[in-house]
């Protein structure tokens, strides 16, 4: 279940076809303990992973971008896109959807990729960001702390007004951009593939 678009919706549903599983994974903390009663069987918790053959660093790619956001668009995501464009209405921006493939060019177009989450959780876009090499700037999440460090690996902003001080305080600071975006890259190379989930699923098995 995509919980993080339809949080619990389907739970009951999905809850009577747990039996046969000694192990559910959860992709978002806040799931654990819903999960937990409802099925009586553990319940480990397992971050989203990134498929690093797609998402990867581009560095033969200019910066044609001054900031970036790709993903669907919502009435939340407008209203940060409103407030960037009334700021800093000088400024190269894509705002959009788009394919795999044609986002990692997208973000290695970019000098600030932006991350806005639609349920204030950690998002598969901070993993593909981060995979891509770029600078992420992302809305302050408990969750995302839990993995990443701010201002190392990665920024994160709590309000629309944080939001846009970071965004003329990075765009101004690309030694700094570039040292965050080689952090947080190194960071989800190592540990957060998809390849880093399926050992994890296979030891936790004792497979591996």
């Amino acid at each position: 279940q995509d919980t993080h678009i339809e949080e619990h919706k389907y739970l009951h549903f999905f809850s009577m076809n747990l039996q046969d599983y000694d192990v559910i994974y959860v992709a978002h903390l806040k799931d654990l303990v819903a999960y937990k009663q409802v099925s009586g069987k553990k319940v480990a918790y397992l971050p989203l992973g990134y498929e690093s053959d797609i998402y990867r660093p581009l560095n033969q790619l200019e910066k044609k971008y001054d900031i970036s956001f790709v993903g669907s668009i919502t009435q939340q995501r407008l209203q940060y896109l409103d407030h960037i464009k009334r700021r800093f209405n000088h400024l190269k921006i894509y705002f959009g959807s788009a394919y795999p493939n044609d986002a990692n060019k997208i973000y290695n177009s970019s000098k600030i990729v932006l991350n806005i989450s639609r349920r204030n959780e950690l998002n598969l876009r901070v993993f593909e960001v981060l995979g891509s090499g770029q600078f992420l700037l992302t809305n302050a999440v408990e969750e995302v702390q839990t993995l990443f460090n701010p201002a190392y690996h990665l920024d994160v902003y709590s309000n629309a007004d944080e939001l846009l001080d970071k965004i003329e305080f990075y765009l101004k600071e690309e030694t700094s951009r570039n040292e965050i975006a080689n952090n947080g890259y190194r960071e989800v190379l190592n540990k957060h593939t998809l390849e880093n989930r399926a050992s994890q699923i296979l030891r936790d098995a004792g497979l591996y």
